[in-house]
Order: structure tokens, then sequence, then C-alpha cells
């Protein structure tokens, strides 16, 4: 099973950037870690989206644009403009967002997982591991939780 869904991640930053009346329900599925994004491209759109917001300016392909080259980031604009022209239903973000939130969760339960069978062959005391695996899973459970 891949972790991630690049059309999914693409439907959802179009409609961010077009349709800004669904900023806060996505923004409520996804949180505010660009990191849910699986490409390095589409956590830096997602970063320019949220601190656009944050600064209450507009979220449309220019203005987040003009973000990206404003933190140095150059030749993401067609991109941009691809992915909006490939948007068919922005009404459906709500469930593509769903999908992105959810592909990060596996790829974060992989990573904690994968990080406990490193340090047991790594020899960690069990109860750190064990101590470590609990505290992240809890962590992540905390995430959901203000999800919703």
């Amino acid at each position: 099973m891949e972790l991630y869904n690049i059309e999914s991640e693409r439907s959802v930053l179009a409609t961010l950037m077009t349709e800004p009346q669904f900023a806060g329900d996505l923004i409520a599925i996804l949180g505010k870690n660009p990191k849910v994004f699986y490409l390095h491209l589409h956590q830096q759109i997602y970063r320019a989206i949220l601190d656009n917001l944050e600064q209450g300016k507009p979220i449309d392909p220019v203005s987040v644009g003009a973000e990206l080259q404003r933190k140095g980031m150059k030749g993401f604009a067609q991109d941009m403009y691809d992915m909006i022209a490939e948007l068919i239903a922005p009404e459906n973000a709500r469930y593509h967002a769903q999908i992105v939130s959810d592909m990060f969760k596996r790829r974060m339960i992989l990573s904690i997982a994968s990080d406990a069978i490193a340090a047991v062959k790594q020899g960690e005391e069990p109860d750190v591991v064990l101590g470590k695996l609990s505290s992240d899973i809890q962590q992540l459970g905390a995430v959901q939780e203000a999800r919703g």
C-alpha cells in the first residue's frame, strides 16, 4: 500500500487556493503541520497558504506564489497552476483532505514503529523503548483528538 495520494494532495491544495471558503474545514482535517503532505513541494505550498492565512493575506495562487518567492522558493508557479487546471470537484475536497490526513497518520505510525525496532536492535532497554513508543503514540493520538 502506498503511504501517500498525490492526486488527493493536489486536489486539496488547488481547492484551498481557488475556494478559500473551504479553508477552515480543510485545515481542521489536515492540521497545521505541512508534513501532512508527502511531497516537499506540496508541503511548501501548504506552509505558504497557512502563513498567508495567519497574516491575513489572500490564499489565491498569485498570493501563495508571492509568499513562496519571498521565502526564496522559485519555480513552483507552473505546478500550482497545473493543480488548479486539474481540479475537477472542489466540493470533494473534504474527502480528499481526509485521505491526505490518513496517509500522514500511516506514515507516522510506520516511523514510530521503525524507530522502536531500531532502538530494540541497538540494545536499548525495553522499558525505555516502551516509554518512547507510548509517548509517541500518545502524541499522535493527541493530534487526532485535536482535529476532531
